[in-house]
């Protein structure tokens, strides 16, 4: 088994593999969780995870997509052999063998809430989607023809690595799940142009990317209010704010983090400071300083260079 294969199989995704040169494209290999959620086993032409009642035109985009060479994502469905429908959203990302041959790694994404309904499976299923793109990232790490490249994809690959632990601890919090599917799916995007191999381009994070990142703040923001309600045991942490810019050449993240209406734990909000540089710092290669805030809570001020 090669190295793109044996990654398929480690996946806690529902991942396969496509044989590009193979007459119909077959799909080559697949893990446990895609024969789960799919009903589908290997030698079955990837055509197959269109469903049965695909029409001739989301065949010949697939089709055209594939030859085209570059990562693509589209929207897939079909019945288990149980009846049940099943509808996901399906990344596509030229990877290459061992022998240097042509393969195709597809990943499953439920796009539906009642594929996955209890909160805690949803966020599983997105710490699923980081340990891939990390898992996916450091597979061409291997075929990277100069060090500088291997060097940029490895880091990446810490990114993805930290971000992934940021689900981790908040499998069992209370209350409504952040929806991430559009920053994650970015995020793939992102993996997918780094990674591909005709041009092996190296990660640049620009000044100019940093200071337009609201969206991407914006999420930040979210886990970290997340990470609070799970430190503090309930929903009586205090507001948090956030600002994510460039400062010289720097990117530069402030976390203000207000004092809860009852500040029954005094230590909840270093607890916050040590969980974000666990989950945060280790990915970024930055630094981490914390103050007092105006209102008596605390603020932490996160900085790493920008590449």
């Amino acid at each position: 088994m090669d190295a793109a294969a044996a990654l398929v199989a480690r996946l806690a995704a529902a991942g396969f593999l496509v044989d590009v040169q193979a007459p119909g494209r077959p799909i080559a290999h697949i893990n446990d969780a895609f024969a789960r959620f799919t009903g589908l086993a290997a030698g079955r032409p990837l055509a197959a995870v269109l469903g049965p009642h695909a029409n001739a035109r989301d065949r010949a985009r697939l089709e055209a997509l594939v030859a085209a060479g570059e990562a693509f994502a589209m929207t897939v469905s079909g019945a288990r052999p149980d009846g049940a429908i099943w509808r996901a959203a399906m990344q596509m990302t030229p990877v290459t063998g061992d022998r240097g041959e042509p393969r195709w790694l597809g990943i499953l994404v439920p796009a539906e809430r009642s594929e996955a309904p209890a909160v805690a499976q949803l966020r599983h299923g997105y710490q699923n989607i980081m340990q891939t793109m990390t898992s996916l990232v450091s597979l061409h790490a291997r075929h990277a023809p100069e060090p500088a490249t291997a060097a940029a994809m490895r880091d990446l690959a810490a990114r993805c690595e930290a971000l992934a632990g940021l689900y981790g601890p908040a499998d069992s919090a209370p209350g409504e799940l952040i929806d991430l599917g559009d920053f994650l799916h970015g995020l793939a995007d992102r993996v997918a142009a780094v990674c591909d191999p005709g041009h092996h381009r190296p990660i640049k994070l620009t000044a100019d990317a940093v200071l337009t990142a609201r969206r991407t703040a914006a999420v930040v923001g979210q886990l970290l209010a997340e990470l609070m309600i799970v430190i503090c045991g309930e929903r009586r942490a205090g507001p948090i704010g956030m600002t994510l810019r460039a400062h010289g050449g720097d990117a530069e993240l402030v976390v203000r983090a207000g004092l809860p209406d009852r500040h029954d734990d005094a230590g909840a909000e270093r607890r916050l400071g040590g969980t974000l540089t666990r989950a945060l710092v280790r990915g970024l290669s930055g630094r981490l300083s914390e103050e007092a805030a105006d209102d008596g809570g605390r603020s932490w001020r996160l900085t790493w260079p920008i590449l």
